[in-house]
């Protein structure tokens, strides 16, 4: 009998704690990018899903190829102030953001961004490869 209960009183606490535990979106649906070139423009959209954000000092475009160079990037929302467990003070994008990144040359280039769920959880950096070439 003693075992019974013991049995039932583990089942019972794994139930309600598989009940707790939240679900979280694939990093693709958390932060579906699409990317584009419009002249000499690299535009980056990021349709952050409700609930999810982006780091601002996580989002970085980088060129592999020494003759490509990027200007500095022109932000569709500002970033919001937050208060983060791990890295303190911080700015977010919360909304869908475009990334206008100017550029001359040509060549490959990284785009870098991680982002988290307000539940709890923090995504691993992704890496994103495009290859340019100016008008």
């Amino acid at each position: 009998m003693r075992r019974v209960f013991i049995l039932s009183c583990l089942m019972f606490s794994v139930f309600v704690q598989a009940q707790t535990q939240k679900e979280f979106l694939p990093v693709q649906q958390a932060f579906p990018y699409s990317q584009s070139v419009v002249g000499n423009e690299l535009i980056i959209s990021f349709d952050t899903a409700p609930g999810y954000y982006l780091y601002q000092k996580r989002l970085s475009f980088k060129s592999t190829s020494p003759e490509l160079t990027f200007g500095e990037p022109i932000f569709s929302v500002a970033a919001k102030q937050k208060e983060d467990a791990y890295f303190g003070k911080v700015g977010i994008y919360l909304k869908p953001l475009t990334v206008r990144v100017p550029f001359e040359g040509t060549g490959k280039a990284k785009v870098r961004f991680q982002g988290c769920a307000e539940d709890g959880l923090c995504y691993m950096p992704q890496t994103k490869s495009v290859e340019l070439q100016a008008l």
